[in-house]
């Protein structure tokens, strides 16, 4: 299903100059882009609130998520899954319209906010061991709660989420692989160069949490008059 860039470089001569996509509910076999899109899509149902414990290595935490688990065809159809964690100063709806496309073409999508961010309860440890274990629960939740393909479960994520993509990837042999973009070369420099922490993401967190703060208690006037 989901096939690393050392196993694609040998497919190179037979898709040169097409797009390649995933089959849903054929480990390991890739047709093209537009076979794909010309076939039948998927009909979802969509959880916008999920709510997993984690207990980290240490402290406890409830992570928000939503997840979008295709409609079976068969009774026996699995379906490769794609777990996106949320972005710097983002949370578990940052990918919502790319997971409604993967979803309609056979794929689970869960989005989840990381721990310290948005409902995610727990404190921000950038990318340290309880975030990793905190994965590893979405992971096991994942399997416990959806017809998954055990055998095709791929992190996806940007920035933030590239960081907990690529070291659950590191730390989980049951993801297969992980697509990351903008990937932070070194985060512990970019936020405390020389000892000295860096003005603009004070600013920047500081006004992201003035922003989460204003959508809660939006969110909890909008809960007592329904």
């Amino acid at each position: 299903m989901f096939t690393s860039a050392c196993e694609m470089s040998g497919t190179e001569e037979t898709v040169s100059g097409n797009r390649i996509a995933p089959l849903p509910g054929k480990s390991g076999e890739l047709i093209s882009q537009a076979e794909a899109d010309s076939r039948p899509e998927y009909s979802y149902n969509y959880n916008e609130f999920v709510y997993i414990k984690s207990q980290g290595t240490g402290e406890p935490a409830t992570l928000t998520a939503n997840v979008m688990i295709p409609v079976k065809k068969t009774d026996d159809e699995t379906f490769p899954a794609v777990i996106f964690p949320n972005s710097w100063a983002f949370e578990e709806h940052e990918y919502i319209m790319q997971a409604a496309k993967f979803a309609k073409k056979g794929y689970i999508v869960v989005g989840y906010s990381c721990r310290g961010w948005f409902f995610s309860s727990g404190k921000v440890s950038l990318a340290g061991r309880d975030e990793v274990a905190d994965f590893k629960t979405v992971i096991d939740w994942v399997i416990a709660n959806t017809p998954v393909d055990t055998e095709n479960i791929a992190a996806c994520g940007i920035s933030y989420g590239a960081i907990q993509s690529l070291n659950a990837l590191c730390h989980d042999s049951r993801l297969k692989t992980a697509a990351v973009l903008s990937f932070p070369s070194d985060p512990a420099r970019h936020l405390y160069s020389q000892e000295t922490p860096r003005l603009i993401w004070v600013d920047f967190l500081w006004q992201q949490a003035l922003y989460w703060q204003g959508c809660r208690k939006y969110c909890m006037r909008s809960m007592r008059i329904l």
